[in-house]
């Protein structure tokens, strides 16, 4: 049988002929050209959108800037009752929180402080009130948020300073926990620390007050 030959169309897609199942030779020609045309767009850098970054809690990523050198640290003594609605010291500490984030000082948290905060926080019996790890997490993102909270930690020569604080103050033991939290506010330039601990006022070289404590009964305390 004589075959007629059909000029196909450019725009048309390359068809398969179902006679003999091959391609007529002008669909070949369009295929490659087509094929050319893809490889080259392939070729063409393409630019792809990003997502915004988001942190562990899935919340969009804030930026940071360095906050300022603390001359202030608050440990989780302090810190759980601004976050267990339940505490008797819930209202005096939110308030004393809250005007350090909206204030001028620069301020502090040893990263143990942190630890600490969360397990207080998240303990079954810490709180009649159930609360979640999520929660928790969340209080610290909205505190660093202010901008003037660092969260501080070892540097170069912290054992130097750990044996000498830890000495000045013959800690032993478990108070070698206190140690820690102490030598890290030294060396981070920290003057003062509030915490509601008395263990802290044995380390000499930093100043230790206790906000929730009323004024009258400091010098008992």
């Amino acid at each position: 049988m004589t075959r007629i030959p059909i000029k196909p169309s450019t725009a048309r897609a390359p068809h398969l002929d179902a006679s003999d199942g091959v391609f007529a030779a002008g669909d070949r020609a369009s295929t490659r050209a087509e094929g050319d045309v893809c490889a080259a767009q392939a070729r063409v850098p393409r630019r792809r959108l990003r997502r915004p970054a988001t942190g562990a809690l899935g919340l969009a990523a804030q930026p940071r800037r360095t906050p300022p050198q603390p001359t202030l640290a608050v440990d989780a003594s302090v810190l759980v009752h601004a976050f267990l609605r339940d505490s008797p010291h819930h209202a005096l500490a939110t308030g004393l929180v809250d005007q350090l984030c909206h204030g001028a000082t620069a301020w502090a948290i040893p990263w143990p402080s942190v630890h600490e905060f969360l397990v207080m926080a998240t303990h079954p019996r810490g709180s009649v009130a159930p609360v979640t790890l999520a929660q928790a997490f969340a209080t610290l993102q909205r505190w660093q948020a202010a901008g003037n909270l660092s969260f501080i930690g070892e540097h170069e020569g912290y054992l130097e300073h750990l044996g000498a604080e830890a000495l000045a103050a013959d800690a032993r033991g478990a108070r070698l926990y206190d140690a820690r939290i102490a030598t890290l506010c030294i060396q981070n330039g920290v003057r003062e620390l509030w915490s509601a601990e008395r263990g802290f006022r044995r380390f000499p070289h930093l100043a230790v007050h206790n906000p929730l404590q009323p004024p009258d009964s400091v010098q008992g305390g």
